[in-house]
């Protein structure tokens, strides 16, 4: 959605009537996602189409975050590229898992549970 008052007055006029007021509806292309993928592959100097398996963490969380706008583009994507949203979910997971053991090493007196 736009925000109306930096709206222009073309982008006015085609508002939409919702529950009783006007609102602004902006519709965005979706990306052609094989294109971007063997782009990316091409910039690796790769030749597979599937050469995202040797994505690193932060290359899999670039390409899956231009790829992906919404709940429906990840579905799309768990179905097209699985291995991507595999390596971007284990990225973030080992991201947030470092992100942690710092936040709780400052932590005065702290002792981690060790798991046996």
């Amino acid at each position: 959605m736009a925000h109306w008052p930096t709206a222009t007055e073309n982008q006015r006029a085609v508002a939409i009537e919702h529950f009783g007021s006007r609102r602004l509806l902006i519709r965005f292309a979706l990306p052609d996602r094989p294109a971007i993928v063997k782009e990316r592959d091409d910039q690796n100097g790769e030749q597979d189409a599937g050469a995202h398996n040797e994505l690193d963490g932060e290359d899999a969380i670039k390409l899956y975050n231009e790829l992906v706008k919404s709940p429906e583009d990840r579905r799309a994507l768990e179905k097209e590229l699985p291995s991507l949203v595999g390596a971007r979910d284990k990225a973030v997971t080992a991201a947030k898992r470092e992100q942690l053991q710092k936040e709780t090493a400052q932590i005065p007196g702290y002792a981690a549970k060790v798991r046996l």
